[in-house]
């Protein structure tokens, strides 16, 4: 982690606060860590859960892992007996293959700025100087990935120079109710019927070289990125002539943070209480009700049009409660996840035909091993129409939105910020 013990940058300011931005000393982690804490938003539920993270270790731990990176802070300095963190962003810098030459990105996140300090259009301030560090780092790239619905920093990144360059899924699939599968997949054709094995990675290296040949954002060192992770095991499914083949890796990644849930205003055990559920189903009927006889005193159309309003209400409330129900129980699943593996650099070889069928039976397979080896979840980053993504077992996907900038060395790039063909995905 780079850090600079003379780098200040003052912020000009309408409040005339004694704003700057300097790097992040490990120091700032318990105030960059409140910041974070305190700035979770609350999930588009109707009010009904808010996901808080807690962090496990040191804000910085989870950079560690890559080639270098840069945590930048804003202190407020205008108190000086009580300067406060108020906001932050970091950098996590990879190499990686563009056009068949090494170039540098840098993975941008974690920006957040204090609630209070919003109005000073803090954002775009700091971006700027984040990018002056990466530029003498030599990086050419810039991207970040923004969960969809999170409007406001994706105008952020957008009014900043970044591109949307595709819709990306984020895949959690709770694997500990999975029962025992089929040893062999029969596609019904000679010679296809497949069989699944754990590989070395001599052969994970092997099938990604020619996989992800295409692609333009892959790891410089395929060695040196599966070093950033422990307990890597390949996995395949393969008929017996190698025509067809499709695999994927079960990493596990070292987490800095989880996210609790908390519940208010209906606790989330009540959506399975059968009182609880025909008490919603009498308000409902009751406020139908009520609304029919209102609609019929006022209006001169008879009792069909009133009877039809009431009637779509209360079905639109039932529909909206049934909703709430899904989406907190996906909630209690997430929270129970446990011991959660990551699911990275997924490939398949063969008619494209029988590409769903293999690969539900491959992730059938995963979620099987993972199971015995003690893993309760699975989680996958790709494109959201990636077969991969889609196939995932008993999986809950957030999609998102995945940007980039070029900052220079735009000749390496040949004119292109992103690759029309296959992107290798890790998880950062």
């Amino acid at each position: 982690m780079s850090t600079s013990s003379s780098f200040s940058f003052q912020i000009e300011n309408p409040r005339g606060l004694a704003l700057i931005i300097r790097y992040y000393q490990e120091s700032d982690s318990h105030n960059c860590i409140f910041l974070n804490e305190s700035l979770d938003a609350l999930t588009s539920m109707w009010g009904l859960e808010k996901f808080q993270r807690k962090y496990l270790s040191e804000y910085h731990s989870h950079l560690q892992k890559y080639h270098d990176s840069i945590i930048l802070v804003i202190e407020d300095k205008t108190n000086k007996k009580d300067a406060k963190i108020v906001g932050v962003v970091h950098l996590a810098i990879d190499n990686i293959i563009y056009n068949g030459e090494k170039i540098k990105v840098g993975h941008m996140g974690g920006l957040k700025i204090d609630k209070s300090y919003r109005q000073l259009n803090l954002e775009p301030v700091l971006l700027k100087v984040l990018e002056e560090e990466a530029r003498k780092k030599d990086i050419t790239l810039l991207d970040a990935w923004v969960l969809s619905g999170n409007n406001q920093e994706l105008n952020i990144y957008k009014s900043y120079g970044f591109e949307v360059q595709y819709s990306q899924g984020f895949g959690l699939s709770s694997i500990s109710t999975i029962k025992g599968m089929a040893e062999k997949l029969d596609l019904g054709a000679e010679n296809k019927v497949l069989y699944f094995q754990e590989i070395t990675k001599e052969e994970i290296i092997a099938n990604w070289k020619e996989y992800y040949r295409d692609s333009n954002m892959v790891p410089h060192d395929w060695e040196s990125f599966l070093k950033n992770y422990k307990n890597v095991q390949g996995y395949m499914v393969s008929s017996k002539d190698k025509s067809i083949r499709a695999g994927v890796v079960r990493v596990q990644k070292s987490q800095n943070a989880t996210f609790n849930t908390s519940r208010f205003i209906f606790p989330s055990h009540l959506f399975s209480s059968l009182t609880f559920n025909g008490l919603i189903l009498g308000l409902s009927s009751c406020i139908s009700y009520g609304l029919h006889l209102t609609l019929s005193k006022i209006t001169d159309t008879g009792s069909l049009l009133p009877m039809g309003v009431a009637g779509f209400v209360g079905f639109s409330l039932l529909a909206l409660f049934h909703t709430a129900k899904k989406m907190v129980e996906n909630k209690n699943d997430l929270k129970a996840m446990g011991k959660a593996d990551v699911l990275v650099g997924p490939f398949y070889f063969g008619d494209e035909a029988y590409l769903d069928r293999v690969i539900g039976f491959l992730y059938s397979k995963v979620a099987e091993a993972s199971n015995k080896k003690g893993t309760t979840s699975l989680l996958h980053i790709n494109q959201i129409n990636s077969p991969f993504l889609i196939y995932m077992p008993k999986s809950i996907i957030y999609s998102g939105k995945y940007l980039n900038k070029v900052i220079q060395n735009q000749d390496q790039l040949k004119g292109k910020s992103q690759s029309n063909g296959r992107v290798f995905h890790g998880f950062t």
